[in-house]
């Protein structure tokens, strides 16, 4: 009886852990093909912490360079943007192609 029942834990944990890898492979290819987007959002943040940081808001009401996080994921979204404009389109590619 006992040895049903580790067999069966064995084959779930298999099957977990299968699953686990699929996802990490869907994440990894994910990611991967959404790179660009995630290198101009380090670029944008970075150089929106620096533009705060020495030129900002010298009455405080600036709506978005007055702070220090709005600054940095104002231009985070904003390089995240302009760094996706330079991604090929795959479809595009694969129409022309065949």
């Amino acid at each position: 009886m006992w040895d049903t029942a580790v067999q069966t834990d064995a084959l779930l944990t298999q099957e977990i852990l299968l699953k686990i890898k699929q996802n990490t492979l869907i994440m990894k290819k994910w990611i991967l093909s959404n790179k660009l987007y995630f290198i101009g959002a380090l670029v944008g943040a970075s150089g929106g912490f620096l533009y705060y940081k020495y030129v900002g808001c010298l009455t405080g009401t600036c709506a978005i360079t007055s702070n220090p996080f709005s600054s940095t994921i104002y231009f985070a979204f904003i390089g995240a943007i302009l760094f996706g404009v330079f991604k090929k389109d795959q479809k595009f590619e694969n129409s022309n192609n065949g």
